[in-house]
């Protein structure tokens, strides 16, 4: 158990520090990227309400909100883990989780350096990481459809990496890439949501399709949310499609455990069913004697 939490976490890692290298040798040097005060909402202030931070800490509640992917990542492993031990969830369930669980907890910092540094190398990885999460969705969705595949899921992750080359396509690159992620995760994530139909599951399923639109739409009307209401300067567009974000990785989770324990519940049914249909020797040597 203990070595699946390692075994995803090393190659979570592994994977994030591959990107951290390919950007520090400055092959995304030329990306467009949003960098400076000027695109966020939140006024450059150390202080919010009566709390006042440390000066390196500019917009306090864009940078403390970060926490909360830690958290959903922490709740999200010890939560499975605790039923791995039960052994109520498989090593193979597991290992969905604690990889989709190390990302939200290594995206945290990533996301807090990008706000406190406003470093151009910072925000290219804050989007680059952002684009396996829905890749790793679609993993998870098509894994519960048709079983694990080791090659399918490398070249899926792979493929996802490499897709933020669309950067130097167009000026919107990214948001190409991100949109084009959303649907290749929303349609197994979707055929599974039908076949597998779990109490509570269209709760989850409205909740993280509203999660994804506080995500993108609130997060494009910062700047114009700051114009409506002082009260947006402080806890800005940005900061509430934050909480989004995270949220959406709870409620992704939520929806594939419901579906997990619906599939299982179905084979039982299934197994149940095709062996009490199954007539037994005894009956069939009943059935012999009456015809003679």
């Amino acid at each position: 158990m203990k070595l699946n939490i390692l075994w995803a976490f090393l190659q979570v890692s592994f994977g994030l520090a591959i990107i951290m290298l390919v950007i520090r040798q400055g092959f995304f040097d030329g990306a467009k990227v949003e960098v400076g005060y000027k695109y966020y909402a939140e006024e450059p202030d150390s202080k919010l309400g009566g709390f006042v931070f440390p000066d390196w800490i500019k917009m306090p509640a864009n940078t403390i909100v970060n926490a909360g992917y830690c958290l959903v990542g922490m709740y999200w492993m010890l939560k499975i883990f605790m039923r791995e031990q039960q052994g109520s969830v498989s090593s193979q369930e597991a290992y969905m989780y604690y990889v989709f669980a190390w990302m939200a907890i290594f995206y945290g910092p990533v996301q807090f350096t990008r706000i406190i540094t406003q470093a151009p190398r910072s925000a290219v990885l804050d989007q680059w990481v952002t684009l396996p999460f829905f890749a790793w969705v679609a993993v998870w969705a098509k894994t519960l459809l048709v079983g694990w595949s080791m090659q399918w899921a490398m070249a899926l992750m792979i493929s996802s990496s490499l897709s933020y080359n669309m950067i130097f396509l167009h000026e919107q690159g990214f948001e190409i890439a991100l949109l084009l992620h959303a649907i290749n995760g929303l349609m197994p994530l979707w055929t599974a949501f039908n076949r597998y139909p779990a109490k509570d599951n269209l709760f989850n399923l409205i909740c993280l399709v509203v999660c994804f639109l506080d995500f993108t739409v609130v997060k494009l009307y910062d700047l114009e949310l700051g114009k409506f209401h002082p009260f947006f300067t402080g806890f800005s567009g940005h900061f509430w499609s934050k909480v989004g974000d995270f949220l959406m990785i709870h409620f992704a989770c939520r929806l594939l455990f419901n579906i997990s324990e619906a599939k299982k519940l179905q084979e039982e049914s299934a197994a149940v069913t095709k062996l009490t249909s199954k007539p037994s020797k005894s009956s069939k040597g009943s059935k012999k004697l009456k015809i003679k």
